[in-house]
């Protein structure tokens, strides 16, 4: 859904009697217009001094970059942004330098489908068809309209100053739709493999301001686009990176338990097949363990507090009085059809969240285990007993319901002694040792 600016007003001309519910229902395209005067300053603010303060932080800058002269307060945060100013210093300079705006066009940053790093495009001033055939040109598939949705960045950044409007603009509506969008692989690219929401499709990411601070009159000449700079690169990502539809914490050094209002914890998280597939080809992403087991289950951590999959026991460990609980964050649970698309027939019903066997179509894509006294689960003890009920299942034809602590015990003890890890026995955290 794309926000309708027209009907807004005319909405809040004929006399709105709940304007907080209706600031409610908008917040996905909220961009500080509607309701200004009762939000934040910065969301609608033409702040230009921004561009004097660290890419980094909110701090002055006295350090530029020697190439594109981003600005940075200190050595620790220019070296600190570097890993991902480098993926748009050099158009920053040369192609897309202020030196080089065709006439009448504004800087647009680009997350191309196919391709490691982000683009800087211009575009011609205020033309949404331009726009929507930008990432339109990015994409084997040909919508039948624009199909586009629009995230506003600033609402979900009151920390930072922005001192514009950010807008990404991306094709997304089309993959809930039904339509398999290919991943957006120079986006997938910015954080941890996994970690974060995974998009589909290409991202536009536009800046404007407004000429006046006026909420009751959208016209378009109040708005007035805006370059996008690299301090705007770095908001974007932080933005991506702190979604509250990723599953996990992606980076815990920048954004700490303060900005999630809520407690961190260790998790083990288990990719389904399909997203293993998807994942494969950015393997060199992330570190390799054991035939590229880290593709498959690795340690991450996740808000205390699950905003969209409820958390359940994991009734199987918990036959074995392990205290355990499960997550679901499969990266395609919103693609329709879902047939063949989230199963995690890895574990099969190893891992599986009831206790008896459950039937393929029914098993959960990938998903994650957390212990439910909040200690660090490490990979081993998931992955050991996934093979044990398996083993029971499957070769011995044993059924789970009669199994013991002591039978997973004396598995444990003997993979220790043929295949020594160093890893304690996972009852040592239900014993608190």
């Amino acid at each position: 859904m794309v926000y309708d600016s027209s009907i807004a007003q005319r909405q809040m001309m004929q006399g709105i009697q709940n304007p907080k519910a209706i600031q409610e229902e908008l917040r996905p395209y909220y961009d500080g217009t509607l309701f200004g005067r009762r939000g934040p300053a910065h969301l609608l603010a033409n702040d230009p001094a921004v561009e004097e303060l660290c890419v980094m932080c909110n701090q002055n800058g006295d350090i530029q970059c020697e190439c594109c002269k981003a600005t940075y307060c200190s050595t620790n945060c220019r070296d600190t942004d570097w890993p991902l100013h480098d993926l748009i210093c050099k158009q920053l300079a040369t192609t897309c330098a202020n030196s080089k705006r065709p006439e009448g066009h504004i800087r647009y940053f680009l997350f191309p489908t196919k391709g490691k790093k982000p683009k800087l495009v211009w575009i011609k001033n205020d033309d949404d068809i331009a726009e929507t055939a930008v990432l339109r040109a990015d994409t084997d598939f040909t919508p039948r309209g624009a199909f586009c949705d629009m995230i506003n960045v600033n609402a979900s950044m009151p920390r930072r100053r922005i001192g514009k409007v950010l807008i990404c603009k991306m094709l997304d509506r089309i993959k809930r739709s039904g339509t398999n969008l290919p991943i957006n692989e120079s986006m997938i690219r910015l954080s941890s493999l996994g970690q974060a929401r995974v998009e589909h499709g290409p991202v536009l990411v536009k800046a404007y301001v407004y000429s006046r601070l006026s909420p009751l009159d959208p016209r378009r000449s109040d708005r007035e686009d805006r370059d996008v700079t690299a301090r705007d690169f770095r908001t974007v990502v932080d933005f991506f990176r702190t979604m509250k539809a990723n599953p996990c914490v992606v980076d815990i050094e920048r954004f700490p338990r303060t900005h999630y209002n809520c407690d961190i914890w260790p998790a083990v998280k288990l990719n389904c097949r399909e997203d293993s597939v998807r994942f494969r080809p950015f393997a060199e992403l992330v570190d390799q363990t054991e035939d590229s087991a880290s593709l498959i289950i690795e340690r991450v951590r996740v808000p205390s507090v699950s905003l969209f999959s409820p958390r359940r026991p994991v009734l199987r460990a918990k036959h074995l009085s392990l205290n355990w609980i499960y997550e679901l964050c499969s990266t395609n649970v919103d693609i329709q059809p879902a047939s063949g698309v989230i199963q995690n027939d890895i574990f099969a019903a190893a891992i599986s969240p009831v206790m008896d066997s459950v039937p393929a179509p029914s098993n959960p894509g990938s998903f994650m285990i957390i212990h439910e006294r909040v200690v660090a689960l490490d990979c081993l003890h998931v992955f050991r007993l996934a093979r044990f009920l398996a083993y029971n299942d499957r070769t011995l034809h044993i059924p789970v319901s009669t199994l013991t602590r002591a039978d997973f015990e004396r598995f444990w003890n003997t993979r220790e002694i043929t295949v020594p890890s160093g890893v304690p026995s996972p009852y040592s955290l239900e014993d608190g040792h």
